[in-house]
């Protein structure tokens, strides 16, 4: 059979959910199959380096979706990809309003990276949005959904056909965290705050609003166990705030900005407990990988695909959505009650294996094309 040339198009391979998933279906996608050829706004990102030396990477060399209409045009045609696949909602309704202008013969799938009807109110102008995921998303010959909830959000809240959806989890690394989660070797690297804390709760993730983490610290404080210490993995444009407010409420020996970690598994691995305080989430992949490294999360109920992840009582916890109070009195508690490790690895790998999830993207590309 002819290798089918699909073509991934992405703004950019930075730190982010969305730009280290479409890096590992890339690798991962069949080689037997497949040509691979990622297509970037700007040619930067942390994940650049991480391809696979066969994957072609493209660049328009514009840093916004506007600048790059006909620079996207001009390298689609030229290129005649059997299948464009894209992600990030802007990219995907750019991309269906070009359509007119590219190659007929190429089929285009998108992904939805988060949720649609929450992130639209966050624009200038919300209806425009709404009204364009109505007029344009049924055009994509299939919409790649993270969860059943995201699905659930495409048809009724913008009339998405069901037969242009498919719920396709996100793709985990299992054994390649496990392995990086073997801190035996780096216990140099590891911060001695964290070796040195008796009990650790950790939460990672951007530091932004959608995290909540300034309301995570504030309520934090009202843990009485000097024990218990939270440490707080990512970087992002609340840092600076995170650390005012940490000195503010005297929390320097209780809470802990960690910066970016190359590699989180560790402090995964030692971690007593994760924890999840997001306003929502599409596919939390902190949640996985948090339960590939054995340990156990407590989550907001929040809107996304948690409720999809977590099994309560077996590999982590619930909490009434923004129910703070309710999160910071369960912490000691969840840390008391030591789940099975090889039971939480288990519930996560079944699931969302690499080999599992990128089966279902090579037939889904492959049945396309027919």
């Amino acid at each position: 059979m002819k290798k089918i040339n699909i073509m991934l198009v992405i703004p950019n391979l930075n730190r982010g959910g969305a730009e280290k998933v479409m890096s590992i279906i890339a690798n991962n996608l069949d080689r037997e199959k497949f040509n691979v050829t990622i297509l970037l706004l700007q040619k930067k990102g942390h994940y650049l380096n991480s391809l696979e030396k066969d994957i072609r990477v493209l660049s328009v060399n514009q840093n916004s979706v506007k600048k790059s209409l006909f620079p996207l045009v001009k390298i689609i045609n030229k290129e005649k990809p059997d299948i464009v696949f894209s992600t990030l909602g802007h990219l995907n309704l750019t991309l269906m309003l070009l359509k007119p202008f590219l190659n007929k013969k190429i089929k285009f799938v998108a992904r939805e990276a988060s949720i649609p009807s929450i992130m639209n109110k966050k624009e200038k102008f919300p209806f425009l949005f709404n009204l364009l995921y109505k007029l344009l998303y049924n055009k994509f010959d299939k919409v790649i959904c993270q969860s059943e909830y995201m699905k659930k959000d495409l048809i009724s809240n913008f009339s998405i056909k069901k037969n242009k959806l498919i719920v396709i989890n996100n793709p985990l690394e299992f054994n390649k965290i496990e392995n990086l989660s073997n801190y035996e070797y780096e216990k140099s690297f590891i911060s001695k705050s964290f070796l040195n804390a008796p009990k650790k709760v950790l939460a990672v993730g951007s530091l932004e609003p959608i995290k909540q983490f300034d309301k995570l610290i504030i309520h934090f404080s009202r843990i009485k166990n000097e024990d218990i210490k939270l440490f707080i993995i990512g970087e992002g444009s609340q840092e600076s705030n995170l650390m005012q407010l940490i000195k503010d409420l005297k929390l320097e020996n209780k809470v802990y900005l960690l910066g970016f970690q190359k590699n989180p598994y560790k402090y995964m691995k030692l971690a007593d407990l994760m924890v999840l305080t997001s306003q929502f989430e599409g596919f939390p992949n902190v949640v996985l990988e948090s339960m590939a490294c054995g340990t156990p999360v407590l989550a907001f109920k929040c809107p996304g695909g948690i409720e999809e992840i977590i099994i309560e009582g077996k590999n982590g916890w619930f909490v009434e959505h923004n129910n703070f109070e309710r999160l910071i009195n369960l912490i000691p508690e969840c840390i008391n009650n030591e789940l099975d490790e090889k039971v939480i690895k288990k519930t996560i790998y079944q699931r969302y294996d690499l080999r599992y999830i990128m089966k279902k993207y090579n037939n889904l590309f492959i049945r396309i094309r027919k």
